[in-house]
């Protein structure tokens, strides 16, 4: 193992036949197909409400990312009777890159923070049109149904 002189993290050498480290493999390029599939991987995670789970446990494993990979082909023939066989392989072979995974890293966060926004967006406005209601309403009309029900068992007692 030696040194990169201008990095100075250890460059191991290279398997004969191939163009990649021993600990990590050779970086493919991401097709368009690769990227509109980490990114459907990272939007399903952001709509299960996972975003911040999902990027906690993608970081904390990427110096693992081959080993995970490798386990995903594992488990493939129980995950079979879930999802399709073709995608499944694809995502498992682009989980061997830590450059896939850091891509699926950012569009899990990138998703995450336009969820936020569009849910801000959506308080703003229920704020906007609320204070708008408010003043239409008559009075004791605007107290929550809770706060009726005792109310009422306050008067009979």
């Amino acid at each position: 193992m030696s040194r990169s002189p201008s990095e100075g993290t250890p460059v191991h050498p290279a398997p004969s036949g191939s163009s990649g480290s021993a600990w990590s493999p050779a970086p493919a390029e991401r097709s368009s197909e690769d990227e509109a599939l980490l990114l459907a991987v990272a939007d399903r995670v952001v709509r299960m409400g996972l975003g911040t789970a999902a990027i906690f446990f993608l970081e904390s494993v990427k110096p693992m990312a081959f080993l995970g990979s490798q386990a995903l082909a594992f488990f493939e023939p129980f995950v079979r009777a879930f999802l399709t066989t073709e995608r499944y392989q694809r995502f498992a072979a682009l989980m061997e890159n830590r450059e896939n995974l850091e891509f699926l890293i950012v569009g899990v966060e990138a998703r995450e923070a336009a969820l936020d926004r569009e849910r801000r967006d959506a308080r703003q406005r229920a704020r906007e049109t609320g204070s708008a209601d408010r003043k239409n309403t008559p009075p004791g009309a605007s107290v929550s149904w809770w706060t009726r029900i005792f109310r009422r068992r306050r008067e009979n007692d």
